[in-house]
Protein backbone atom coordinates (compact mmCIF):
# COMPACT_ATOMS: atom_id res chain seq x y z
CA UNK A 1 0.00 0.00 0.00
CA UNK A 2 3.14 2.35 0.84
CA UNK A 3 4.07 1.94 -2.50
CA UNK A 4 0.99 2.67 -4.47
CA UNK A 5 0.28 6.12 -2.43
CA UNK A 6 4.17 7.19 -3.21
CA UNK A 7 4.16 5.64 -6.84
CA UNK A 8 0.47 7.80 -7.20
CA UNK A 9 2.38 10.72 -5.57
CA UNK A 10 5.18 10.98 -8.07
CA UNK A 11 2.58 10.96 -11.05
CA UNK A 12 1.19 13.85 -9.22
CA UNK A 13 -1.96 12.83 -6.90
CA UNK A 14 -2.06 15.14 -3.73
CA UNK A 15 -3.40 12.14 -0.95
CA UNK A 16 -1.48 11.31 2.02
CA UNK A 17 -0.15 8.19 2.98
CA UNK A 18 -2.24 8.41 6.37
CA UNK A 19 -5.72 9.45 4.89
CA UNK A 20 -5.11 5.84 1.98
CA UNK A 21 -4.64 3.72 5.18
CA UNK A 22 -7.51 5.23 6.88
CA UNK A 23 -9.65 5.38 3.50
CA UNK A 24 -8.51 1.05 2.83
CA UNK A 25 -7.99 -0.24 6.19
CA UNK A 26 -11.14 1.55 8.36
CA UNK A 27 -13.07 2.42 5.56
CA UNK A 28 -12.36 6.31 6.71
CA UNK A 29 -14.30 7.96 3.63
CA UNK A 30 -13.08 11.01 1.41
CA UNK A 31 -14.53 12.79 -1.58
CA UNK A 32 -13.96 10.68 -4.65
CA UNK A 33 -11.42 12.46 -6.23
CA UNK A 34 -8.54 11.80 -3.36
CA UNK A 35 -8.78 7.94 -3.20
CA UNK A 36 -10.05 7.10 -6.88
CA UNK A 37 -6.92 6.57 -8.99
CA UNK A 38 -4.91 4.98 -6.15
CA UNK A 39 -8.44 2.65 -5.42
CA UNK A 40 -7.83 1.29 -9.20
CA UNK A 41 -4.47 1.30 -8.65
CA UNK A 42 -4.57 -1.19 -5.99
CA UNK A 43 -7.67 -3.49 -7.59
CA UNK A 44 -5.34 -3.82 -10.67
CA UNK A 45 -2.27 -4.82 -8.13
CA UNK A 46 -4.48 -7.27 -6.50
CA UNK A 47 -5.51 -8.29 -9.74
CA UNK A 48 -1.76 -8.61 -11.15
CA UNK A 49 -0.92 -10.55 -7.54
CA UNK A 50 -3.60 -13.46 -8.10
CA UNK A 51 -2.90 -13.93 -11.94
CA UNK A 52 -0.43 -15.53 -14.27
CA UNK A 53 1.44 -12.95 -15.65
CA UNK A 54 0.94 -13.23 -19.33
CA UNK A 55 -0.40 -10.22 -21.95
CA UNK A 56 -3.75 -11.29 -21.73
CA UNK A 57 -4.25 -10.42 -18.13
CA UNK A 58 -1.65 -7.22 -18.80
CA UNK A 59 -3.89 -5.68 -20.89
CA UNK A 60 -7.23 -6.71 -18.14
CA UNK A 61 -4.93 -5.24 -15.06
CA UNK A 62 -4.08 -2.33 -17.38
CA UNK A 63 -8.29 -1.52 -18.14
CA UNK A 64 -8.73 -1.85 -14.28
CA UNK A 65 -5.53 0.27 -13.75
CA UNK A 66 -7.56 2.92 -16.27
CA UNK A 67 -10.94 2.51 -16.69
CA UNK A 68 -11.77 6.39 -14.94
CA UNK A 69 -8.71 8.02 -16.51
CA UNK A 70 -8.81 6.65 -20.39
CA UNK A 71 -10.95 6.63 -23.06
CA UNK A 72 -12.99 3.27 -23.38
CA UNK A 73 -10.64 2.90 -26.82
CA UNK A 74 -7.47 3.41 -25.07
CA UNK A 75 -7.74 1.12 -21.98
CA UNK A 76 -5.79 -2.36 -22.55
CA UNK A 77 -3.47 -0.87 -25.49
CA UNK A 78 0.05 -1.16 -25.90
CA UNK A 79 1.80 2.21 -26.58
CA UNK A 80 4.06 2.34 -29.67
CA UNK A 81 5.09 5.37 -29.77
CA UNK A 82 7.79 7.75 -27.38
CA UNK A 83 6.43 8.89 -23.89
CA UNK A 84 8.51 11.51 -22.36
CA UNK A 85 8.42 12.42 -18.09
CA UNK A 86 9.42 15.62 -17.58
CA UNK A 87 9.41 17.60 -14.64
CA UNK A 88 9.89 21.25 -14.25
CA UNK A 89 12.98 23.10 -14.27
CA UNK A 90 14.22 24.31 -10.75
CA UNK A 91 15.87 27.63 -10.75
CA UNK A 92 18.86 27.22 -8.20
Amino acid sequence: MVALVYSSKIEGENIELDSYVKHKRFGVEFLPDYTRKIDDLYDANQFAESTQLNQENSIKAHKILTWRILSESRQGSIKTGNMYVTTPRRKN
